[in-house]
């Protein structure tokens, strides 16, 4: 089973790096991950060339203003069987592709699974 990992970001320098981190340090490894630099005005490009040989980035210019938009640029990159959609602000528990892939190949009838994902506090709504 192939997962991909799919990742929307605009101006999300302060945690794209440990959320890249979070994705690529996994017990069961995703087969692909995908930024999708929205248009970015920070140093997200920045950052995300740091990891240039481990993920694949989507760069949107100007920006699409938001986030479903970005995703739908980026499902046309996923090549996975599976994919995780998560958002650049996030954390992934070290197992959670393990625990995906479990999930789908437990029961042929699954079609989707949640989780919990922690998020990076940077500001008030994303604390509350």
């Amino acid at each position: 089973m192939k997962i991909s990992i799919l990742i929307p970001a605009h101006n999300e320098e302060q945690s794209i790096s440990e959320c890249i981190d979070s994705c690529l340090d996994q017990t069961r490894p995703a087969d692909e991950v995908i930024v999708v630099n929205d248009g970015s005005t920070d140093n997200t490009p920045i950052l995300l060339a740091f990891f240039c040989d481990a993920i694949n980035v989507v760069d949107v210019y100007p920006n699409t203003g938001n986030k479903s938009q970005a995703q739908q640029i980026g499902l046309q990159n996923v090549t996975g069987d599976v994919f995780i959609a998560t958002d650049a602000d996030t954390l992934m528990d070290r197992d959670f592709v393990r625990r995906v892939e479990e999930d789908f190949l437990a029961d042929p009838s699954i079609v989707a699974v949640g989780g919990y994902i922690k998020s990076l506090q940077h500001n008030w709504l994303t604390a509350c």
